[in-house]
């Protein structure tokens, strides 16, 4: 048998392209099909590594998001809604949310109420967006900070305000409200 051995590249590094060089470069005849084997199940291998890693998979980490009803936060129009979208969690929670007027300084609330009356949100595990929103129209156009944070204690505006409030998940977003969209 004549088979030359090829160099192998850098000691411990495995590549699909030497692999398949090294395949091809033997003398002896190789089946087509043990090539084809070894294309197969390194894109399968791979394949299966991007699937893993994809981006659009519900995160095991819990959070909190807020979101535009009908465009991104940084256009939302005035005539859309503020909704939350809540992942990694599942009990019973209490939402606490308010927009921040970015000039003035001004707080609009969602949650708790002007009585600190809590807001229960029943959760369930995997990405939900939950049903409480809030109507944009109640806005002047203009720049927002949006804070949302989930607790497993009712918590009030003033220890929300005053950092008191421990929450089990927390998130501050920037949102812009503009003009009614075009009626269609």
């Amino acid at each position: 048998m004549n088979a030359r051995r090829l160099p192998r590249g850098r000691p411990g590094r495995s590549s699909f392209v030497s692999s398949v060089a090294q395949i091809i470069a033997i003398q002896d005849p190789v089946p087509v099909n043990l090539i084809r084997c070894e294309v197969f199940l390194r894109l399968a291998s791979l394949a299966a590594l991007l699937v893993a890693c994809s981006t659009n998979r519900p995160s095991s980490a819990p959070s909190i998001k807020s979101v535009c009803k009908d465009g991104p936060l940084s256009a939302c129009p005035r005539d859309s809604r503020l909704l939350f979208r809540v992942n990694g969690l599942s009990g019973k929670f209490f939402l606490s949310a308010y927009l921040e007027n970015a000039e003035t300084h001004e707080q609009s609330w969602l949650a708790p109420s002007a009585d600190d009356d809590p807001m229960i949100v029943q959760l369930h595990p995997g990405e939900q967006v939950l049903s409480r929103s809030v109507p944009l129209s109640i806005l002047n156009k203009g720049n927002f900070q949006v804070h949302a944070l989930l607790t497993s204690e009712p918590v009030s505006r003033r220890d929300i305000l005053a950092g008191k409030a421990v929450s089990t998940v927390a998130d501050t977003s920037s949102l812009t409200v503009t003009r009614p969209s075009a009626p269609q």
